[in-house]
């Protein structure tokens, strides 16, 4: 009578036969470290680049020059539910053939060092491309069972691996994500690998190894030829630096700098580090060796640009934007990078034809079209600075920067009704205080007087008791002009203050203020324009 049963020991000894069996034994240790990945937060489905690194995955930047274990991990790790299905269930179905050919011994060198061919195979054909997966080491082992049946072998087994192999290479080339490189080279691994180990005379097994020596050695080698050698210290930095360790990220950045003192790479990383975290002298010195290294790298000169500006460089920032665009005066984002800089430096007239060229170059962007309006306004054609205006409008209607502007200038020509109509439609894209600042003054402009005026702004909204209280004794107003150490902070509080009187009844002290805003010359504040739309109502100038 059978056991109907399964004993407590049947379970063990199943689980002995299968890693009795070396394929076997390699399919569960795969399954498990999939397993470990998905538990680890990985995509089941399609795991991120960053996970496949954390993982083992080969990567000729870092398998190269830093971590050579990667030819053997990468073997291990799989791109994908599907991917690893599949080659498991090759593995599963002709790995036990491979090892009842040659032994188990001799399959698992087989295994490891045809997937080591392919691992090398893939960073020479392929540095700049991530790989992992079995598939190469299961190309080995077809390979290795051709080299065991024979050139004249008739078998149907023998047919079945000759198929297989044609049927893959061809499916390879039609699709782009499949690395072939890996494939062949796993392949050719495994026939000589195969031909060295199968019984027979020395005459036959040791060119095999050597060629086998010389397929690994060489794509190991013709791959470093084809890499910056920097790439890997550079790559660290980055993951260090993504992951939020800066110490250890400018470490390796400097030593890469150190190694490899005549590539930019390494000082493109260290700049970029520092930038993010705000070190902007250690990026201004990196981007500047990078520069001397590779004068035309126009990440490291927008860069250093930026960090001049932060630094207060404007001048040296205007220096390096300039002459960098007479090398390529054609160059967009550098065009409209150096007429920024330059109204950054308050020198509008110099940056309008640069961001007319931008424009012309293909930028049409909103923000560009009113920054010309801006800096048409600050060169005092306000003319053309409404027609900018209206083209940034055109492109996107609730563009805050051009709405400001467009009303001024409705303002300024006396046009109240249009400035008040075009902040109305603005539907949300101002700022509350400005809506609120531009109906008080249309109001004061139309002749409401001070009553109406009083209307628009209620006591509480916003600024105005901020800016009340600013005013009430001169000591408060010099307080708070002690803290405003820029000509345009001043104008702000000048303007405000200048308001705030206007309200209050006092017309002549807001316009003794309203002139000290226009006297700080920051043409580039809203606040300026308002407080020349001020001495406009009331002094006709």
């Amino acid at each position: 009578m059978n056991n109907m049963f399964v004993t407590p020991g049947s379970h063990a000894n199943r689980l002995k036969a299968i890693l009795s069996s070396a394929p076997h034994a390699l399919v569960v240790m795969n399954l498990l470290i999939y397993i470990l990945m998905f538990l680890s937060n990985a995509s089941v489905t399609a795991p991120l680049g960053g996970d496949l690194l954390d993982w083992g995955a080969n990567y000729a930047p870092l398998t190269l020059y830093r971590e050579p274990w990667r030819l053997v991990t990468s073997l291990f790790v799989h791109l994908g539910l599907i991917h690893i299905a599949f080659n498991m269930w090759i593995l599963w179905v002709y790995g036990p053939r491979c090892e009842l050919m040659y032994g188990r011994a001799k399959f698992i060198l087989i295994y490891f060092i045809s997937g080591v061919a392919a691992s090398c195979a893939s960073v020479a054909w392929s540095p700049d491309v991530m790989s992992a997966g079995a598939s190469g080491a299961i190309f080995g082992i077809v390979g290795a069972m051709i080299a065991y049946l024979g050139r004249g072998s008739k078998s149907s087994l023998s047919g079945a691996l000759v198929a297989f192999v044609i049927y893959n290479v061809i499916f390879g080339i039609a699709m782009p994500n499949i690395d072939n490189a890996a494939h062949i080279g796993g392949l050719a691994g495994g026939w000589l690998c195969g031909m060295a180990l199968k019984r027979g005379a020395l005459t036959r097994r040791v060119p095999a190894a050597l060629l086998l020596t010389l397929l690994i050695l060489g794509s190991y080698s013709y791959g470093r030829t084809r890499m910056d050698p920097s790439a890997g210290l550079t790559l660290i930095a980055s993951r260090h630096f993504q992951a939020g360790d800066i110490e250890k990220a400018l470490s390796f950045a400097r030593e890469a700098a150190r190694s490899y003192p005549d590539l930019t790479m390494p000082y493109l990383i260290m700049g970029d580090i520092a930038f993010k975290t705000n070190d902007m002298e250690l990026a201004r010195e990196a981007y500047e060796k990078a520069l001397e290294i590779d004068p035309t790298n126009e990440g490291a000169l927008r860069n250093l640009i930026v960090s001049l500006l932060r630094q207060g460089r404007t001048d040296e920032g205007v220096r390096r934007a300039l002459e960098a665009l007479e090398l390529t005066p054609d160059n967009v984002e550098l065009t409209e990078l150096t007429a920024l800089v330059l109204m950054e430096s308050a020198r509008f007239s110099e940056a309008i034809p640069l961001l007319r060229k931008t424009i012309e170059l293909g930028n049409s962007r909103p923000t560009i079209w009113a920054n010309l309006g801006s800096s048409l306004m600050q060169a005092g054609i306000p003319e053309e600075a409404a027609q900018a205006f209206d083209e940034a409008l055109k492109r996107a209607p609730l563009h805050e920067e051009s709405l400001f502007w467009r009303g001024a200038i409705h303002f300024l020509n006396g046009e109240y009704e249009q400035a008040l109509g075009r902040m109305e439609k603005s539907d949300g894209a101002l700022d509350p205080r400005y809506l609120y600042l531009w109906r008080t003054l249309a109001a004061i402009g139309k002749g409401g007087g001070m009553a109406v005026s009083s209307s628009a702004i209620k006591p509480g909204d916003l600024w105005l008791n901020t800016l009340a209280d600013l005013v009430k004794s001169k000591t408060d107003l010099s307080s708070a002009l002690a803290d405003a150490n820029t000509p345009g902070k001043r104008t702000e509080v000048y303007f405000y203050a200048a308001a705030v009187k206007l309200m209050a009844g006092d017309k002549k002290t807001a316009l003794s203020l309203a002139d000290r805003a226009v006297s700080q010359n920051a043409p580039q504040y809203i606040e300026y324009i308002a407080a020349k739309a001020l001495l406009k109502i009331h002094r006709g100038y």
